[in-house]
């Protein structure tokens, strides 16, 4: 983050997302430690502002970051095919990775993911 805005780029333009509400509000609680300004995603009303935003991935559908950070992503998430699932676990990964799809496409200039 601190990188990103040394880059210059502006601290509103950055979107900082997560899988769970539980991880956004733990994400945001570091920001403000951090002193960053930041605004949730449910309280964001589109008007420009200084303040980074986080949220969840399910949030953001339909905004669009010149930079999104994906923080917490299921490492096994990212690995091209899960060997060894029954069905359910199958589907349940798939439908995980289509979120994850959705949140790498708010991202217009720059990606960064961290998995766990």
């Amino acid at each position: 983050m601190r990188t990103l805005v040394a880059s210059g780029v502006d601290p509103g333009d950055i979107g900082v997302l997560t899988a769970t509400n539980r991880d956004a509000l733990s994400l945001l609680a570091a920001l403000r430690a951090a002193d960053f300004g930041v605004i949730e995603l449910e309280s964001y009303a589109g008007a420009p502002a200084p303040l980074v935003k986080v949220g969840t991935i399910k949030r953001a559908k339909g905004l669009e970051f010149k930079q999104v950070l994906l923080a917490r992503v299921d490492g096994s998430l990212l690995a091209p095919v899960a060997e060894g699932l029954d069905d359910g676990a199958a589907e349940a990964r798939e439908i995980a990775r289509r979120e994850l799809y959705v949140g790498m496409t708010r991202a217009r200039d720059g990606l960064w993911v961290g998995s766990v």
